[in-house]
């Protein structure tokens, strides 16, 4: 079980940098979770944030939906995280 975490960010945005450097230490320890920086000014970065309806950043997606606009509290982050694994650990159990 893995969970892949994007931080959504652009050079103009004050607030790009304390996202990306908050996602990464407060989930770098956890195991089983990728954090990911994808810039909206690479051709892949406007790709992703158009199709995930990205207007702002920052902006964090989990698993590929969008979950924050702005940076969210720890608790915030730590409970969305929580949820995911709980789906994911749904999704596996429903093959066994």
């Amino acid at each position: 079980m893995s969970i892949h975490v994007k931080v959504i960010t652009s050079p103009d945005c004050p607030f790009s940098p304390e996202a990306i450097s908050f996602v990464q230490f407060a989930l770098g320890k956890h195991k089983g979770i990728l954090v990911e920086e994808v810039s909206m000014v690479t051709e892949l970065g406007k790709e992703f944030a158009g199709a995930h309806q990205i207007t702002s950043t920052p902006a964090i997606t989990i698993n590929n939906i969008l979950t924050f606009e702005g940076i969210p509290t720890k608790k915030e982050l730590m409970g969305a995280i929580n949820d995911e694994k709980y789906r994911e650990k749904e999704r596996c159990s429903a093959y066994l």
